[in-house]
């Protein structure tokens, strides 16, 4: 601990802030305080203190190992650097203390690898140091920091770890004037940029590919998710969830018209399901079987009370009565609900890359949307005035909300208190509030009765070599996914439902405003692992590639041997920008961006964002898909047959003079089809003028 002289001897903090935060920068052990989740008891209600104000969850953790044996201004960094990065009132720190914890985590590899150099403070780490302190960082250390295998099948530590603690690093870098800092590196350390300094000593102890797969933005193997998310698309399109939709909705309106008991309403919805119900001009019935005559009996019950609520929903829905997979029992439709309840959990979690915390925070009212806009409100607060968080989301989480809303439904049987908030938390009304659905329980219990456990049983079942215990599934390996997937989305590779989901919103306002506040310092390394991957498909012939920018990258790579990570990343140095348009990829030479046909004359910059075909398939950074699967093929064909529509109808209405840009459209469009073998019938262009 810091006497308060080793403070105050410091004319740096001699300052109104630093005064604010004394007793923090003193103590070696912080209070921190989750103001996004209260405290609760086993049935989940929040616990109160003797005023009636929620109890918020709080954890005492001790700084000390991140700084001991360090000089005064390097432990005092550390702490200035915590102290910046969450909020705090002088005597507690705001944070989810998860987060937190992985953060001091971050700064006990960054000590424990600079004492075995013997490096005492952070402005010692250089362009001298930097290769020998990455090479102790991945170097897996027990709790007393001492080197150690045990716990770790690969031999070296997560290159998740590795990254996030250089990140660290970086930040101290940028913030140092910001945050006050007294000690940091003098160079800026960027995570990606290192890999290369550690790859050897990484590929003696395991494949440095799958070391980087296995960290890398925290993600899941993308292949594995796209299967989870399009089988998920393709079940919410079915019937049948609509049909589970009208049965829970029927069994909440039930219980709320008639006041039965719990007993009562399984009784009424099991009878429902296993006898013949239908409804004619005449009303709802009921098949009878009696002495071998069958005929309809039309006399009140309850069966037929509840069938006339689910008959008319149906109706809403504009679906037949009949499950295509029959139900049979109240347990089958209570599992059926959960595991469509799963596909709405695991969706919203890829689709969203919110943290964990944030989805257990959605409540049933999170979710706006209006004007192709919307957003979602987070229980966690992160600003000054504690006030809860509004998040952009795009718009595509709008029907999968309204899908978790419809999968649970309140009974007239749960009082008030009993009946769950959370958007991810389904309360049945056959169901008493002990028994409810959790969509986020990622651990395997056995059997498909968790979201883990579902997830394990549906992916071996999908995938033939899928190993769960190589690929474990958590809401955490989602985080940046989504971007991934809309990156992706006119790739042949990619499913069409997923294609279809994406194309249509990203790149809206919010998505674009959630990628400069979430993902923003991630996003170049995405695109370019995206570029990498592209350079390694046109290299092995393994997919069609059309367009000036990909002649380009064939000629760079045509004459190399072996593409070893070095070279990948000299090749791709070559190229300025991948922006990913629905009729091709923005992939510009460097030494050509000046031809760009979105070159602004003012900024003496490209426009890359000006994303128009009249610019795009004439400009020498076009690199197309060209394989049957591609959406860029069928984004051109559509672009020339709507030019020559407009051409003709110009034509017949005598206004041939506005041809001009459309004749322009079917040239390009023209040219780009004819140079991936396709042609398409044309109009005379021989006035076009140039491309």
């Amino acid at each position: 601990m810091l006497a308060e002289k080793n403070i105050l001897s410091i004319k740096e903090l001699n300052s109104v802030k630093a005064q604010e935060q004394k007793t923090l920068l003193i103590s070696d052990v912080w209070t921190v305080v989750d103001k996004s989740n209260y405290q609760e008891d086993r049935y989940g209600n929040t616990i109160t203190d003797e005023d009636g104000k929620p109890l918020y969850v709080s954890q005492e953790l001790n700084l000390k190992d991140c700084y001991e044996g360090m000089p005064v201004e390097y432990e005092l960094s550390v702490k200035l650097d915590l102290l910046n990065l969450y909020s705090h009132n002088g005597e507690i720190i705001l944070a989810n203390p998860a987060t937190f914890k992985g953060k001091l985590h971050n700064f006990r590899v960054i000590k424990n690898s600079m004492q075995r150099m013997g490096l005492r403070y952070f402005r010692e780490i250089n362009s001298d140091t930097i290769k020998q302190l990455c090479s102790e960082m991945i170097k897996p250390v027990d709790s007393l920091g001492n080197i150690t295998k045990h716990g770790h099948k690969d031999g070296v530590i997560a290159y998740s770890t590795f990254a996030k603690s250089l990140s660290v690093l970086g930040s101290m870098t940028v913030n140092s004037i910001l945050h006050g800092l007294l000690d940091y590196p003098p160079i800026h350390v960027i995570p990606y940029e290192c890999i290369n300094l550690v790859e050897d000593e990484v590929s003696e102890h395991t494949n440095l590919k799958t070391w980087l797969e296995g960290g890398t933005l925290g993600t899941l193997p993308l292949e594995i998710t796209i299967v989870m998310l399009s089988e998920a698309l393709e079940y919410f399109e079915t019937p049948d969830l609509k049909r589970l939709l009208a049965i829970v909705e029927a069994a909440s309106q039930y219980t709320i018209r008639t006041n039965a008991s719990f007993n009562k309403v399984r009784q009424a919805l099991t009878r429902f399901l296993t006898r013949d119900c239908g409804r004619d001009d005449k009303g709802v019935y009921i098949w009878v079987v009696k002495k071998n005559c069958r005929y309809k009996t039309r006399v009140a019950s309850h069966t037929k009370d509840f069938a006339a609520i689910y008959f008319d929903l149906c109706d809403e829905f504009e679906v037949d009565y009949t499950f295509e997979r029959s139900i049979e029992s109240l347990e089958e439709l209570t599992l059926r609900v959960r595991h469509a309840f799963y596909r709405v959990s695991a969706s919203l979690s890829i689709l969203t890359g919110a943290r964990i915390s944030e989805l257990v925070s959605l409540k049933t009212d999170a979710f706006e949307f209006s004007n192709e806009r919307g957003k979602f409100k987070s229980k966690i607060r992160k600003t000054q005035n504690n006030s809860e968080t509004y998040r952009p989301v795009t718009i595509h989480a709008e029907p999968i909300a309204w899908i978790a809303n419809g999968l649970s439904k309140q009974s007239a049987l749960h009082s008030e208190n009993s009946v769950s908030p959370w958007l991810l938390k389904a309360v049945l009304p056959w169901m008493k509030k002990e028994t409810a659905i959790n969509g986020l329980s990622w651990e395997d219990l056995g059997g498909n009765g968790s979201l883990g456990g579902f997830y394990r049983e549906l992916l071996s079942d999908l995938i033939s070599d899928y190993d769960p215990d190589e690929h474990a599934i958590s809401t955490h390996r989602f985080r940046h996914t989504w971007a991934e997937l809309a990156i992706r989305r006119f790739d042949g590779n990619v499913p069409e439902a997923i294609r279809n989901y994406f194309r249509h919103w990203y790149g809206s306002f919010m998505t674009m405003e959630y990628i400069r506040g979430k993902i923003k310092a991630d996003l170049p390394e995405i695109n370019r692992e995206y570029m990498r991957e592209i350079l390694h498909r046109i290299a092995q012939n393994e997919e069609e590639f059309f367009g000036p920018a990909a002649k380009y990258m064939l000629s760079l790579v045509k004459d190399v041997e072996v593409l070893d990570p070095e070279t990948v990343n000299e090749i791709l140095d070559e190229f300025d920008v991948i922006k990913v348009h629905e009729h091709s990829y923005c992939m510009m030479p460097k030494k050509f961006k000046t031809q760009a046909k979105c070159w602004d004359k003012e900024t003496q910059t490209p426009n890359y964002d000006e994303a128009r075909w009249d610019n795009c398939g004439g400009c020498s950074g076009r690199c197309t898909l060209g394989n049957a699967g591609s959406a860029h093929k069928d984004a051109i064909l559509r672009i020339g047959m709507t030019a020559q529509e407009m051409i003709a109808t110009n034509e017949s209405l005598g206004l041939s003079s506005l041809n001009a840009f459309w004749k322009k459209q079917l040239k390009q469009a023209e040219f780009a089809l004819k140079e991936m073998g396709d042609n398409i019938d044309i109009v005379d262009v021989s006035d076009a003028g140039g491309v």
